[in-house]
């Protein structure tokens, strides 16, 4: 039987989750700096001190896979959140942010998910694919996004062209295509599935009885 594919990016709803149970100063920026990068995996746990150019708000990734440098940006929450965490630590003993292997990124990535309760396989490079879905959703430019990620805009298009499922949800109720006055009786989509719930209950406690 074919089954749909299981999204290889957190919603935004899955974001806000996961950002809220995260506790320690240390998780919190490597899932900050993840998300906003969306370089991938193993640039993220390679990042030194170095790299972050606090002064013109510019982080130097060594893409490897193009054998050249590229320059990539982050909000300033999340420079505000690195510096704080930066203030925290010996520079001279950690040159690196995030003194530790990609396979333990995966493994802080699948604790918090778990906490989160978001039940399903994931790893580090999801927040990578990410940043390229929400990016596009808050509007920004497929070049922007090249540049941030080093993929072509032809590769992005190809991999994240199509809509993600909170916008087709968006546009299912934004664009209806059957009228609102038969039988829901101008009730919005929202107050049916209300109405629905309580007749449920209602029902349900009447065969209790």
């Amino acid at each position: 039987m074919y089954r749909a594919s299981t999204p290889k990016y957190f919603s935004e709803n899955e974001i806000v989750s996961i950002l809220s149970v995260l506790s320690k100063q240390k998780d919190i920026v490597l899932a900050r700096v993840g998300l906003d990068l969306g370089a991938r995996g193993g640039e993220v746990v390679e990042l030194k001190w170095e790299d972050f150019d606090y002064s013109n708000r510019i982080v130097r990734i060594w893409d490897e896979k193009k054998d050249a440098e590229r320059l990539c940006m982050m909000s300033d929450p999340t420079w505000g959140l690195l510096r704080e965490y930066e203030g925290t630590i010996d520079r001279r003993k950690q040159r690196r942010v995030f003194p530790f292997s990609l396979r333990t990124a995966n493994r802080r990535i699948k604790e918090w998910c778990k906490k989160a309760g978001i039940k399903r396989t994931v790893r580090f490079h999801m927040l990578r694919h990410t940043h390229v879905v929400q990016s596009r959703r808050a509007g920004r430019d497929w070049n922007w996004i090249s540049q941030q990620t080093g993929d072509t805009v032809v590769t992005l298009i190809r991999e994240y062209g199509m809509l993600s499922i909170e916008d087709r949800v968006d546009i299912a109720n934004r664009y209806p295509i059957l009228p609102n006055d038969i039988h829901t009786k101008g009730v919005t989509s929202s107050e049916s599935r209300d109405t629905s719930t309580a007749t449920a209950s209602d029902t349900d406690g009447s065969k209790a009885e």
